[in-house]
Parts: C-alpha cells; sequence; structure tokens
C-alpha cells in the first residue's frame, strides 16, 4: 500500500489490515517537500510493526533511522520475472 503523502494520522484504519508492505513518503510540490507530522508517522509504524508489515520510506521523507525493507517475493512469480 501506498501511503504517500501521508497527511493525517491513519494508522487506526491499519490495524489489522494484513498488509505485507508499505510505502510511506511525503507531499511534494516541485523541490519543496512538506513532512508529515511526527506522531503521525509514529503511529502508523507501530502498527505496522505490530503486524510484521515491511516499510519503505519515499526518498522525500525526512526520517531517522531510514527504513528500506521489501516483502519477500513469491519464487513463482521471481521464476517469471527472470524469464
Amino acid at each position: 500500500m501506498s501511503i504517500e503523502p501521508l497527511s493525517f494520522d491513519i494508522a487506526s484504519l491499519l490495524e489489522n489490515s494484513g498488509l505485507q508492505w508499505a510505502v510511506i513518503g511525503a507531499a511534494t510540490n516541485g523541490a519543496k517537500a512538506y513532512q508529515p507530522k511526527r506522531e503521525w508517522v509514529e503511529n502508523v509504524l507501530n502498527v505496522l510493526d505490530k503486524q510484521g508489515t515491511k516499510v519503505f520510506f519515499k526518498g522525500n521523507l525526512s526520517w531517522e533511522p531510514w527504513r528500506e525493507e521489501f516483502p519477500e517475493v513469491d519464487i513463482k512469480i521471481q521464476e517469471v520475472l527472470e524469464v
């Protein structure tokens, strides 16, 4: 699921979502990035971490520690992509 831009606290909407992967980013307007509130990111990360959801941060998100996690790839899909 793409959560970009993260423009409000959506943590409660993600509970028990069963997501495998989430991409989180800031809002941008040209070169200007509008960062989400720290509390929103923390709340989303808490929910996703409890579920074991992998998290990838877009390059426009100012956050530490950085995350670039990827879900496991189904072998059948990987074999098709390699052909």
